[in-house]
């Protein structure tokens, strides 16, 4: 027997068919959800974090997956999760060593600081957002021993958590006039438009002759640009404020950064005597 009915009939059978299948699949796993949020809830209420947290806790995305379900974590929202703060230092030390540090900079703390430089850097970061929209920057001077490094890895953190998509760019002196000089514009392309420019060390370059001079040619056309365009650039160095402000080499890139930059200076008799002050006292 022919059937009669038109092809537009028979998409609207299609449709509506179709249309029930998805409604019951909703229903289905909305069934399926609720079972598995009454499970996650009585691990919760149990402690049942093995069950609960799988074997990667360091990497969870707040995301727990039961029976093929995705369902968000109850202590995502609450600030409960045991393991957060754990989570937080993995996710801390992968960017930190994806941005090229590396040891105690990895786990900065203002505890690592000397007290001298601490509250002008806790400020920093405290004001991160204003900084960076100031084109604000640091100079951070002394010996080995007062956190320099520590210091810059603070900053690049607090930029991070203030805007995940914020561009960070961190160099020790060494690699960065080594890559100026062989003219690498792949790996310092970012240096020009970074939002925080990161330079550890200067004055231990290592580069000489010729090269050196491309170098510091190549660096100071970035920090004219940063300059111009009110990026912020964070320096740290061994060298004092005179031998920086007098240098040949270094003065352009000096004049231009500290009218936006504030001078942090240790000197070696104050970290001797923090070093002093730091020592067990012998009880009497």
């Amino acid at each position: 027997m022919t059937d009669f009915r038109s092809s537009s009939e028979f998409e609207r059978i299609n449709a509506e068919d179709l249309q029930q299948r998805v409604e019951e699949l909703r229903e289905l796993t909305r069934e399926r959800r609720e079972g598995v949020e009454g499970a996650v809830a009585n691990m919760v209420e149990r402690g049942a974090w093995d069950d609960l947290c799988g074997r990667s806790r360091e990497k969870c995305r707040g995301i727990i997956t039961i029976e093929g379900l995705e369902a968000d974590c109850p202590l995502e929202q609450t600030h409960n999760c045991p393991y957060a703060e754990q989570r937080r230092r993995h996710s801390q030390e992968q960017y930190l060593r994806h941005l090229g540090f590396g040891g105690e900079a990895l786990y900065p703390t203002p505890q690592r600081l000397h007290p001298i430089i601490r509250p002008q850097v806790e400020e920093y970061c405290t004001d991160i957002g204003e900084r960076l929209n100031a084109g604000d920057g640091l100079f951070v001077l002394g010996p080995v021993g007062i956190g320099k490094t520590c210091v810059l890895s603070m900053l690049a953190m607090a930029a991070h958590d203030l805007r995940p998509s914020t561009m960070v760019e961190y160099w020790t002196a060494e690699s960065l006039f080594s890559a100026l000089a062989a003219d690498r514009p792949q790996g310092t392309a970012m240096l020009r438009t970074a939002h925080l420019l990161l330079i550890d060390d200067l004055g231990t370059e290592g580069v000489t002759g010729w090269q050196r001079s491309n170098a510091v040619a190549r660096l100071n056309l970035i920090i004219d640009y940063r300059w111009h365009e009110k990026r912020s650039t964070v320096l740290t160095s061994n060298l004092s404020r005179s031998a920086l402000e007098g240098s040949g080499e270094y003065q352009r890139m000096i004049d231009r950064l500290q009218h936006r930059g504030e001078w942090l200076a240790v000197g070696a008799d104050e970290l001797s005597q923090r070093g002093r002050d730091e020592q067990p006292q012998l009880e009497v």
